[in-house]
């Protein structure tokens, strides 16, 4: 980690609020993104497709 770097976190926002714009705008600012709770095969197949970092599901 650079030491210009003080603070590390990533975000976790609902699946609703998930844009490609936000992914890349998070990205290009070293911000990983997080989405829950996404339970639907096909919601997590395109989040994933953009770009997400991490999903939270109850499991499918």
């Amino acid at each position: 980690m650079g030491s210009s770097l003080k603070h590390r976190f990533d975000l976790s926002i609902h699946h609703s609020q998930v844009t490609k714009d936000l992914i890349n705008l998070l990205h290009k600012n070293d911000i990983k993104i997080s989405t829950w709770t996404v339970n639907d095969k096909v919601l997590m197949e395109s989040l994933a497709k953009l770009g997400i970092d991490y999903i939270t599901t109850d499991g499918i």
